[in-house]
């Protein structure tokens, strides 16, 4: 489970968005919060800000720790996290993603270190009411191919649940830069073959609405806490 915030920001806005978030990492090391955020800035300049979560209590218990700290950073380092955002985003917006493991698949071992930054392609599918059953057969299927083929890159799927327009699901994959993502994506259905182009073409049918993105990982502007 993740707790996603999703911020529009406009160009003109993006330097003083990315500064200040650095500074708030700054004081976030300093005070040592206990939850990290990973962030990735797409294409369209979407920044996502993705916090695991154990489960909604724990959401619970990061909300209470994120309040307490913004209130000492405010009183102590003169930092107000509201003021400092003040028009550098066109809105914000929090969603609760759900991992499920049964729908994704990883390879053996990771092609690259993931603590650098990386490219990232996502897929975002809003699946037909009353269809789900049937997209979640054909998804297993799909999934069947990459395992026996011993695919050489995976993928993560999560399935929207508070804040998104159900059901909904989303993929995201993980790549060296833009062309390992064209390079490794050809490879991909090379190994593939032809069977799991089929079943993703009969997957389409049960899709009402689909967006894709592409963007990086900021390493520079997440936050890990120091075990």
């Amino acid at each position: 489970m993740s707790v996603i915030w999703i911020n529009e920001v406009p160009l003109s806005a993006q330097e003083k968005y990315e500064a200040v978030i650095k500074k708030q990492v700054q004081l976030l090391t300093k005070y040592q919060y206990n939850y990290p955020f990973y962030v990735f800035r797409t294409s369209d300049n979407f920044y996502y800000w993705i916090s695991p979560l154990e489960n909604l209590n724990t959401l619970n218990k990061l909300y209470d720790e994120w309040g307490s700290l913004t209130l000492q950073m405010k009183q102590n380092d003169g930092f107000n996290h509201k003021k400092e955002f003040d028009g550098t985003t066109n809105y914000a917006k929090p969603v609760i993603n759900i991992l499920t493991e049964e729908l994704s698949y990883h390879p053996e071992s990771p092609r690259f270190d993931h603590s650098k930054p990386y490219y990232v392609r996502w897929h975002f599918a809003n699946v037909y009411y009353g269809k789900e059953d049937d997209f979640l057969k054909k998804h297993r299927q799909y999934i069947e191919e990459f395992k026996k083929h011993k695919v050489i890159s995976g993928f993560e799927t999560y399935i929207g649940s508070i804040g998104c327009e159900t059901p909904y699901y989303i993929w995201m994959e993980r790549y060296k830069n833009p062309k390992d993502l064209i390079e490794t994506r050809e490879k991909i259905f090379d190994e593939l073959g032809p069977e799991a182009i089929k079943i993703w073409k009969e997957m389409q049918k049960d899709i009402r609405k689909y967006e894709l993105r592409t963007g990086w990982y900021r390493d520079d502007l997440s936050y890990i806490p120091k075990e």
